[in-house]
């Protein structure tokens, strides 16, 4: 059944916008999985997983690269350190923001992406704001300026929601993120809760 399942590769889905709250629920023993090149998939529920940090987590291998994600949630996996154990994260190819609401992983999770694989984390462009000087610029070139304070991350709730209504997105938090405070749990513009199909995993 599901839950035996340890490999599980979703690729090339034209149709694919998000992956749901509780998606990998059933998939307890899942080691590796390769979400990549969905051009439309463009946010993950940060509860994606079951967010109890004392069950085992056995994903050593997430490849995200090559989809149209602007924004990566902090919480994402069950527990933060879950992030640091991970032996492969692809990343690279998305319409990433670089700004505010994506400070954890300007300043938290490049630079650990950059000491295991330098290739990895040049592969990881700022594609947004639309009007920032940081467009087209490595997010790992990015992260130096910021954390050595040369550059301050565009913090313009505009740049996020412009034409629908959204709730306001947290402020921007230096502690490291819990569920709570991670800014970017919410859906983005344009995207709501729908049946099960073709566009939801």
């Amino acid at each position: 059944g599901l839950e035996d399942l340890r490999h599980l590769s979703v690729r090339g889905n034209p149709h694919l916008r998000l992956v749901g709250e509780g998606a990998m629920a059933p998939l307890a023993q899942l080691e590796e999985l390769r979400l990549s090149d969905n051009p439309q998939l463009a946010w993950l529920h940060p509860d994606t997983w079951p967010s109890d940090p004392s069950a085992p987590f056995p994903l050593r291998i997430l490849h995200l690269s090559d989809n149209a994600l602007r924004y990566l949630p902090s919480m994402l996996l069950p527990s933060f350190a879950d992030w640091e154990v991970l032996e492969e994260l692809e990343l690279g190819g998305n319409l990433w923001e670089c700004d505010c609401h994506n400070q954890w992983m300007i300043t938290t999770l490049l630079p650990a992406i950059e000491a295991r694989s330098p290739q990895r984390a040049a592969e990881i462009v700022c594609s947004g704001p639309s009007k920032s000087s940081l467009v087209k610029v490595g997010m790992a070139e990015v992260s130096k300026m910021s954390i050595n304070h040369t550059t301050d991350l565009p913090c313009d709730q505009s740049m996020v929601a412009r034409d629908q209504p959204h709730p306001p997105l947290p402020s921007p938090r230096s502690l490291t993120p819990t569920r709570e405070t991670s800014t970017c749990g919410r859906a983005l513009p344009g995207e709501r809760r729908a049946p099960l199909g073709t566009a939801w995993l």
